[in-house]
């Protein structure tokens, strides 16, 4: 028997940006997804040197139910000009585009999870 995954490909399919779906999940998924979620955010987070040095920043606001919220920022990058001043900057913590969709992605599921134990569906372990 073949699979539907197999027939189609999943990905071709999308969602209107403001599209809401339900989802039924048993609730040890949601926490095993967020276990696999951290997991990735944690092994693709390191200590890095930057290629180059933001010379300027400028913030993007968008309004959002009456309030200014921070969209973006559009950031100008130069190079360092010598050997010597790209080791001389302090390293940083970066993430990997694998690691910053992640991040992305367990934010929401940390959401999802506040929301359920605000409501009493989820619960401590000692509650159980």
């Amino acid at each position: 028997m073949q699979k539907v995954e197999d027939s189609i490909n999943l990905l071709d399919y999308e969602y209107a940006p403001d599209q809401v779906v339900t989802v039924d999940l048993k609730g040890h998924h949601i926490l095993g997804v967020m276990q696999v979620l951290d997991a990735i955010v944690k092994d693709n987070t390191h200590t890095v040197f930057l290629n180059g040095y933001q010379s300027q920043a400028t913030p993007k606001f968008v309004d959002f139910e009456g309030n200014q919220k921070l969209d973006k920022v559009d950031v100008t990058w130069e190079g360092y000009p010598n050997a010597n001043s790209f080791f001389n900057q302090v390293p940083t913590e970066g993430l990997s585009v694998l690691g910053a969709h992640a991040l992305d992605l367990l934010t929401v599921f940390k959401g999802v999870q506040k929301s359920l134990i605000d409501q009493g569906v989820a619960k401590k372990q000692t509650q159980l």
